[in-house]
């Protein structure tokens, strides 16, 4: 089973001419980064306005592309109180630059209480729609493993990172900074979410991000690994589009 996502004309151009091209314009203006990534955090808005940011995080990846032959992608559940991961049992994810094989060897590792399967919920999943063809443009050859993390599931998401991410393995996180905050104030706001990112600090769940809790989640996990955090680049939609609304703050991030 292929799975298309909906509603995909309202993030990025359905053209795959049209989309390569433009992002690869994207990645023209970004800069290369010498530090391999392990991860990176990235928004998940329509790329007219995160694009750029999400460009220079995923531009450090080109150089490695050969190392990486799978891609764990989260994004937070959208429904409260959860304590599961959720995942899709389609063979494919599909863009419009090519479809992308999904990881089935990690669900062996995996029990059935730590991962469940919800086709319907993926359906409206365009956090990780909108990552594909910046992946399929940076790196080879590469699995998909996509996942949604309930609120609540930490001892999961640990188990599946324990378990799945390996030095071949990449993982992408998909948050936005602060929603509906007014401009310039919200950039103040982003900051401080940024630098407790950085500081593998907690986050406070209202407002300070899209993923809040699911970055809280993986901010431990990456102190008991001795991993770090690093801005690679930040943007306030009101500098793209003035007349966006909801105003939203974007960062993105190196794990290393």
């Amino acid at each position: 089973m292929k799975r298309y996502a909906s509603q995909l004309h309202e993030y990025h151009a359905v053209d795959p001419d049209e989309l390569s091209y433009h992002l690869a314009s994207l990645f023209f203006q970004a800069e290369k980064r010498a530090t391999r990534p392990r991860g990176l955090i990235v928004p998940h808005d329509p790329v007219s306005l995160s694009g750029y940011v999400a460009a220079k995080a995923y531009l450090s990846l080109r150089k490695y592309s050969s190392m990486i032959n799978r891609v764990i992608i989260l994004a937070a559940h959208p429904s409260p109180h959860i304590d599961q991961l959720v995942t899709s049992s389609a063979s494919f994810f599909c863009s419009p630059i090519g479809d992308i094989k999904i990881e089935q060897g990690c669900f062996d590792a995996l029990q059935a209480k730590t991962i469940s399967f919800d086709d319907d919920l993926f359906k409206q999943a365009l956090a990780l729609d909108v990552q594909l063809p910046f992946l399929q443009l940076c790196l080879s050859n590469f699995t998909l493993l996509p996942v949604l993390v309930g609120e609540y599931a930490d001892t999961e998401l640990n188990h599946l990172l324990d378990s799945c991410w390996d030095d071949k393995t990449l993982l992408i996180v998909c948050s936005n900074l602060s929603q509906g905050v007014e401009y310039p104030d919200a950039c103040a706001f982003d900051k401080a979410t940024l630098d407790a990112l950085i500081a593998r600090h907690s986050l406070a769940v209202n407002q300070s991000a899209s993923a809040a809790a699911l970055l809280n989640m993986l901010s431990s996990y990456w102190h008991q690994k001795n991993m770090l955090v690093k801005l690679i680049n930040y943007q306030h939609s009101y500098e793209v589009n003035p007349k966006h609304q909801p105003f939203t703050g974007y960062g993105s991030c190196l794990i290393y």
